[in-house]
């Protein structure tokens, strides 16, 4: 059963590629400003609240002493 779906896997990828890529410049650049955008959204996202997470450590610990 392994050996059959591995074989089919390998037919559908051989004929599904013809050796013909064409590649749209434009969607693809588009595409890697919108990828960095959400990057850098959820990094400063990170960034905030580790923030607040070390505010409020610090200020536990202040409150301990």
């Amino acid at each position: 059963m392994k050996r059959n779906c591995i074989i089919l896997a390998v037919v559908l990828f051989c004929t599904g590629c013809d050796g013909e890529v064409k590649v749209n410049e434009q969607k693809l650049d588009s595409a890697g400003a919108r990828l960095q955008k959400t990057v850098e959204k959820g990094a400063d996202s990170i960034g905030v609240k580790l923030g607040r997470l070390k505010d409020k450590l610090d200020k536990d610990d202040t409150l301990k002493k």
